[in-house]
């Protein structure tokens, strides 16, 4: 029920209008004001509430966009300082990036198949990969499960693990670098 009211704005929308609509149909003007009045209140809650859901997957698009912009700064700070992917520290992973945003550069993403249960997400990308020579590497899809903490008023990320690239299961994030450093 919490999704359905905090999290699909144009959802609650609808159903706050509906409600009214069917109140005035069929009540006197007291019942459609009463509802009216109620569903104000749940869209101005809607509006103020943000749930873990919805924090989570800010923070991965915030992440996601950063990658695609090459923005290292940006992804340090959605970075846990307690980071650890399979033995990859915050700082081995932001080397890793310099070396991949050296050579490559992410044309296009897109994402969907989000699945959240808090603090943990799993999503699918398509990634069309270019290189610094303009050579086009094409698309390439990757499934990924994150796992998020919570500090103080923010989320950052403690755990990535990459779960297919081109739907060929995947170990761990250093086996992504290898087989990029095998296209540069």
């Amino acid at each position: 029920m919490k999704a359905l009211l905090f999290e699909q704005f144009f959802t609650l929308t609808a159903i706050c209008i509906l409600l009214s609509a069917i109140t005035f149909y069929y009540a006197n003007r007291k019942i459609f004001l009463i509802t009216l009045m109620i569903s104000a209140l749940l869209l101005a809650i809607n509006h103020f509430v943000v749930t873990d859901r919805e924090a989570i997957r800010a923070r991965t698009y915030q992440l996601i966009h950063a990658c695609k912009s090459e923005d290292k700064p940006t992804i340090a700070k959605i970075i846990d300082a307690d980071f650890d992917a399979d033995g990859l520290s915050k700082k081995q992973l932001l080397e890793f990036a310099d070396e991949a945003f050296a050579r490559l550069k992410i044309d296009k993403i897109r994402i969907w198949g989000f699945e959240i249960h808090p603090p943990v997400i799993r999503f699918i990308t398509l990634a069309h990969i270019v290189g610094i020579s303009g050579e086009d590497y094409g698309s390439v899809r990757s499934d990924w499960e994150l796992t998020f903490v919570k500090r103080k008023d923010n989320w950052y990320l403690i755990k990535a693990r990459p779960l297919s690239i081109n739907l060929k299961p995947i170990n761990t994030i250093r086996d992504i670098f290898s087989t990029a450093r095998s296209v540069w």
